[in-house]
């Protein structure tokens, strides 16, 4: 079979979006379809090597993770299946023209949409988003043949509610995954703890996610107040990745006094990220608001036998089991995350218990070979 997939952000980007569509087409080229990537050209990033086309399109105009790429809709023909990631602004559109404009009689034009996330801004940004769900998105939905969603939970909590509800037939759940031999429980490497100053004794939280404008809702403001209203000393936090607002979240460390409390450990090889799960006793994912939709470091932190603290928030309440995996505050809940952490603090053997059941879910229900199997056969009911 040969499939397109479209992904505004791809490796070595560190995104979720792009990682699903790198996880997808490594899966489905291991299974031996012809699989082709379409993404913009990286900015200033190394390119890297697969075991599957990738095809970079230079885009006519460019904004964060956005990018016009109308030449993108000529280059779609002969595709047994065209899979979208959405949001793609400037690429979702060259998808749907093909698919609207380009049929022939002896191609289908079968489109499939993995739907990741509702887009909330602020701003003149979010009046954009309005306006662009009020133009397109009831066309790209409808133009689909097959629309994936990572949880029931988060499409009908949001814009795909009213869609789900005409159609649910259209609408098919499918988990999002991780490499649960990649990412697996290990020992606290000792070096990487004195590079940190952090001892035995200590608590450590982990955040990984980015730190540019456009993962604005990750929130680490909230995540760093947390840990300030928490007085334990013991209690540490390591921030793994990078961005344009780096400078300003170490600003804010500085100014709270945490400067021997919260590291900024930078962006961090993916061949690394499991070494620093390891060495945290509990992951904390604090986004604020539905942009975030799943979160797939809390399955990488699960895997390594981690439980994660979280917000309670449509997709990830699925992820995170309260009081089994985890545990989920309300977003923006500042006083509540910091609850939580010292409860978890607290009582290290409930900690251990909660790892260990999301390590046995993850492998359960959270491995690529079988979401993708799975996916694979919806291709070919279409």
């Amino acid at each position: 079979m040969r499939i397109a997939i479209i992904t505004s952000t791809f490796p070595p980007y560190r995104g979720g979006m792009g990682n699903v569509a790198y996880a997808h087409a490594r899966e489905l080229a291991r299974l031996g379809d012809e699989v082709t990537v379409f993404c913009p050209t990286p900015r200033g990033a190394e390119r890297l090597k697969f075991d599957f086309n990738v095809i970079y399109l230079k885009p006519v105009i460019r904004y964060g993770n956005a990018a016009w790429v109308p030449h993108l809709a000529d280059m779609l023909d002969g595709f047994d299946v065209v899979h979208l990631h959405y949001p793609f602004f400037g690429g979702a559109e060259a998808a749907l023209f093909w698919k609207k404009n380009k049929r022939t009689k002896e191609q289908k034009n079968k489109l499939v949409v993995t739907y990741h996330m509702d887009t909330v801004g602020r701003g003149a940004i979010g009046l954009f988003f309005r306006l662009y769900r009020r133009l397109f998105l009831r066309r790209i939905l409808a133009a689909a043949d097959k629309v994936f969603v990572s949880t029931l939970d988060y499409a009908q909590a949001g814009d795909l509610a009213k869609f789900v509800a005409q159609d649910p037939e259209k609408f098919v759940v499918s988990n999002l995954g991780v490499d649960e031999k990649f990412f697996s429980p290990g020992h606290r490497l000792e070096t990487l703890a004195v590079k940190y100053n952090i001892l035995a004794s200590d608590f450590v939280l982990l955040f990984v996610g980015g730190l540019d404008r456009a993962h604005y809702f990750k929130g680490l403001d909230k995540l760093i107040e947390a840990v300030k209203t928490v007085k334990d000393k013991k209690i540490k936090l390591l921030v793994v990745g990078d961005g344009d607002r780096r400078p300003e979240f170490e600003q804010i460390v500085a100014s709270a006094g945490l400067g021997e409390r919260v590291f900024f450990a930078g962006g961090v090889d993916d061949r690394e990220l499991p070494q620093y799960y390891n060495l945290a006793d509990a992951l904390t994912f604090p986004s604020v608001d539905k942009s975030e939709a799943y979160g797939l470091v809390a399955l990488e932190a699960g895997a390594c036998g981690k439980p994660v603290i979280a917000s309670s928030l449509p997709g990830v309440r699925y992820v995170v089991q309260d009081g089994r995996t985890g545990a989920l505050v309300a977003p923006k809940d500042v006083n509540g995350l910091a609850k939580a952490i010292n409860d978890m603090a607290a009582d290290p053997e409930s900690v251990k218990e909660m790892g260990e059941r999301a390590r046995e879910r993850i492998e359960a229900e959270f491995t690529w070979p079988v979401i993708v199997g799975k996916m694979r056969g919806q291709y070919f009911k279409l």
